[in-house]
């Protein structure tokens, strides 16, 4: 992949990577039960505090992932490997080739007790799952164009047009008590006061219509005195 020309996801801080984390964690076994669609088939992931980048590409029922120093963002992946989105799994390590023996072998005990590919793949799944539902939540911005022989090595359905148009997905910053998912109810606080309700005609499916009388909502609510004390 060409890391140049592909779209990028930009988190700006860990505090924000956190928020995503903790909704996809919280929503886990909700988010089982629905089959995985990725928004994008390619591009790169930018970690701007942690200061790696990684670039994710479906292939198949796989999505490759490969790791990279962001200081250094000419070098090659420092490890690839395959991610199963179904099962969760990774598979199938290569390391960088100008790495001597005992480099990669170092960077395979790291992965062993760190557990950086399983992370970074984490970060991958729900930052897809939190793309989905929250698109409001993410800012797009056109970052130029794309020859006809980036677009066609980047496009994955020949049936869908060209990407000539590269863009950058910045995450914004978002409350997290603001998130739910489509089948949950939105929060609601009921007034600390009677609410006066004007008389309407509500209609039904089958041709009926009724005159509601005028009424109060939420009766005594405001009536006893409060103290607040500072």
């Amino acid at each position: 992949m060409d890391k140049q020309s592909a779209d990028r996801i930009i988190v700006k801080s860990n505090a924000r990577m956190e928020i995503v984390l903790d909704w996809f964690s919280k929503n886990r076994e909700w988010l089982k039960q629905q089959e995985f669609h990725a928004p994008l088939d390619a591009g790169v992931v930018e970690l701007q505090e942690e200061l790696i980048e990684f670039t994710f590409e479906s292939k198949g029922d796989l999505v490759e992932l490969a790791v990279y120093p962001a200081e250094k963002p000419n070098l090659p992946a420092v490890v690839t490997y395959d991610y199963d989105p179904v099962t969760t799994q990774t598979s199938n390590f290569r390391f960088a080739s100008h790495l001597p023996p005992e480099r990669k072998m170092l960077l395979m005990q790291v992965m062993a007790m760190d557990n950086t590919h399983l992370k970074e793949a984490l970060k991958y799944h729900a930052l897809m799952c939190f793309m989905t539902y929250y698109r409001e939540t993410v800012k797009i911005e056109d970052k130029g164009r794309r020859t006809k022989r980036q677009a066609k090595a980047l496009r994955k359905d020949v049936t869908k047009p060209l990407p000539l148009i590269r863009k950058q997905y910045v995450i914004e910053e978002v409350d997290s008590k603001v998130l739910r998912l489509p089948d949950q109810k939105r929060t609601y606080t009921k007034p600390e006061h009677e609410v006066s309700v004007r008389g309407y005609m509500r209609h039904y499916k089958s041709g009926k219509s009724v005159w509601i009388e005028p009424f109060t909502k939420y009766r005594g609510k405001g009536k006893n005195r409060k103290d607040y004390e500072l």
